[in-house]
């Protein structure tokens, strides 16, 4: 999106307007110092935050490192200097709207993980484009406003959610195999078990779809649009309850064998 040299203001708008598509909330630059090299960042509507202070009432930390990891990141680009960003304010304390500053640091992370994860990870990007069906799918979803953005939200059929790039999720995953491979492990599968069960009730009692094929080849083609890769049925059935589908590309893969 950038040149090397420092983002103009127009160029900083189009930033922001890409964060807006991606749910993690409404942001805007508050206030911009470059004597003192400080910024100060607001964040409306921020999913995560809004999300923790529902579940978790008053014990929901009053942080969020991967939005202050982003307002970080965009003042990097503002003063070209290493930056550290700390939440002064946030929504899980019956705020409004959550506030970043950020300013310079000097130290520098020691981790032999993260530090590997760069702008020149993104080299081994896939190319490849959608094709004509899936293209056709995301229309079909969005014309039924099965997905809507709206003040930095993005939701998919009423459950708010925020998009990350497949190789930010492949360092995330790596970072925490290191430390725990079977906790990490354990934390993805209940997490995916019990989101694709969440999936298939809300279309079971909202969108009328019985127990049957449809509902299957329905469901499979969500992994398409959430990004998890291209899945197809390769036999069911329902009196053995055993069921077989073949992933043909899986993302998390292909950026870790890249990688790694």
């Amino acid at each position: 999106l950038f040149s090397k040299k420092k983002p103009n203001h127009e160029q900083l708008k189009i930033l922001l307007q890409y964060l807006d598509i991606f749910g993690l909330g409404k942001i805007r630059i508050v206030s911009i110092s470059h004597a003192s090299k400080e910024a100060t960042f607001e964040i409306k509507n921020c999913a995560v935050c809004l999300m923790k202070k529902k579940l978790f009432s008053q014990n929901a930390t009053a942080s969020n490192a991967f939005v202050e990891g982003v307002c970080r990141g965009i003042a990097e680009l503002l003063f070209d200097e290493p930056m550290q960003a700390k939440k002064t304010q946030c929504v899980t304390r019956n705020k409004d709207s959550c506030f970043v500053k950020t300013s310079k640091i000097l130290e520098k992370s020691q981790d032999p993980i993260l530090d590997g994860f760069t702008e020149k990870s993104f080299s081994v990007a896939d190319k490849r484009r959608l094709d004509n069906t899936q293209a056709d799918l995301i229309k079909k979803v969005s014309g039924h406003y099965m997905i809507d953005w709206n003040e930095g939200m993005f939701t998919l059929w009423g459950c708010s959610l925020f998009m990350m790039p497949s190789l930010s999720f492949v360092y995330l995953i790596k970072t925490l195999e290191e430390r725990s491979l079977d906790w990490t492990h354990t934390l993805l599968y209940h997490l995916a078990r019990v989101q694709s069960r969440e999936s298939v009730l809300f279309q079971l009692q909202k969108m009328g779809f019985k127990k049957d094929i449809t509902l299957l080849k329905s469901i499979l083609e969500h992994s398409d649009i959430t990004g998890f890769g291209s899945v197809k049925l390769v036999h069911a059935d329902f009196e053995k309850k055993m069921l077989s589908v073949e992933q043909y590309f899986n993302p998390y893969s292909y950026y870790t064998n890249q990688l790694f």
